[in-house]
């Protein structure tokens, strides 16, 4: 087996998050498993529902409709897992913050396999010309953390998933027809165009953020706290940079998810000084027994 050269990883739980979440997230799922160098994809499903199918059952029906090109590895944060993070930030479990979307990305960034990393989210989708420029990126070499944020470089918000065909069910042939059409076709509709979302797309290596001890873990600001992730760059004299043509496309959709939380949040809800948070060793739930499924061809 080859080396793997990229982790891609991502933080969800079927939750139906914004509405037709599983066909979402198997878009993303199949347009990023076009890239071409040795990759690894990690979802990391947080504090799963009791009465949903967790991701491992799910994406191996998938596979065995269609066999994934890359490895898939989903790791599963436990509800006893959830609740031994909030107890150790002091956080009660009556407080409606069960879905811990940066802390589960660190549980994927701490165990990636690749020397580069790509942080992204499951409701993106990649064209075959975007995998091309981000690998020409990787290929050429930087020490830098890489945001998707110039004129040319950019999230590109397009309708929700209910205007486009499900991909679920397709076999090779259709799925790979598919997608090509959907590469030429998907910007057809734009609705906004979003030069800022460091929370779709950051590339940079893993030894960097190894040092900075990835996303600031706080259950009570949960989200939308990405850049003291990138100014620890900063503070490494690694800087920001932007690519060129880096476009990728966003599923718009609603906040809502079926236990209730609402994507209404503030982005800080209790005034937290995150800059002050310091993750400890063991950032990314480091020492917690894990379960992983790895789903391989």
């Amino acid at each position: 087996m080859d080396k793997i050269k990229l982790s891609i990883v991502v933080s969800c739980r079927n939750d139906n998050y914004g509405g037709n979440l599983l066909d979402r997230l198997c878009y993303f799922l199949r347009s990023v498993d076009r890239f071409n160098i040795p990759i690894e994809i990690i979802l990391v499903e947080w504090d799963p529902l009791e009465n949903k199918d967790t991701f491992d059952i799910i994406i191996k029906e998938w596979n065995n409709i269609t066999k994934f090109k890359h490895i898939v590895r989903i790791i599963q944060v436990s509800k006893e897992n959830h609740y031994k993070f909030l107890k150790y930030h002091n956080v009660s479990e009556d407080k409606k913050v069960r879905y811990q979307e940066s802390a589960g990305k660190n549980v994927g960034i701490r165990r990636a396999n690749g020397e580069i990393i790509l942080q992204t989210n499951p409701d993106i989708y990649f064209t075959q010309k975007t995998i091309n420029n981000i690998e020409k990126v990787i290929n050429n070499g930087f020490n830098s953390i890489i945001t998707c944020g110039s004129p040319r470089g950019c999230r590109i918000d397009i309708p929700p998933i209910n205007n486009y065909k499900s991909i679920i069910e397709l076999n090779k042939k259709k799925l790979d027809e598919h997608l090509n059409y959907t590469d030429i076709n998907i910007g057809n509709k734009i609705i906004k165009i979003n030069s800022c979302a460091l929370g779709d797309f950051m590339l940079f290596k893993k030894n960097n953020v190894m040092k900075s001890r990835g996303f600031k873990e706080c259950p009570l600001a949960p989200y939308h706290i990405e850049q003291p992730f990138v100014d620890a760059f900063k503070q490494q004299k690694i800087y920001e940079q932007s690519i060129d043509d880096i476009k990728i496309f966003h599923f718009d959709h609603s906040r809502l998810s079926l236990n209730g939380m609402n994507g209404l949040i503030k982005k800080n809800p209790d005034n937290i000084n995150l800059f002050n948070i310091k993750n400890n060793e063991n950032w990314g739930c480091w020492d917690y027994n894990l379960t992983e499924t790895v789903i391989r061809n």
